[in-house]
């Protein structure tokens, strides 16, 4: 096992990753311990799932997600994805 690793190191990792910073050393063996690239590519399934669900372009950002969210109640995106 790896008593060092923690979840906060390898999501540190991962949004490190996201913004495409190069890693440090420590970095890079939490990378390979923590199997940050298997997480990574779960997370980006997921949303990438939910996304579809709701009708949502990949390429939303940030804020037209939560502008979006907050202003329909859960029936209005149903009715939506239904079409």
């Amino acid at each position: 096992m790896h008593p060092g690793l923690t979840m906060t190191g390898i999501y540190d990792v991962l949004e490190k990753l996201r913004s495409v910073e190069t890693l440090t050393d420590k970095e890079k063996s939490i990378h390979e311990q923590g199997l940050v690239s298997v997480l990574k590519q779960i997370h980006d399934e997921l949303d990438a799932a939910v996304f579809d669900v709701y009708g949502w372009p990949v390429t939303l950002s940030d804020e037209g997600f939560w502008n979006g969210w907050s202003h329909s109640t859960p029936n209005e995106r149903r009715k939506k994805h239904a079409g």
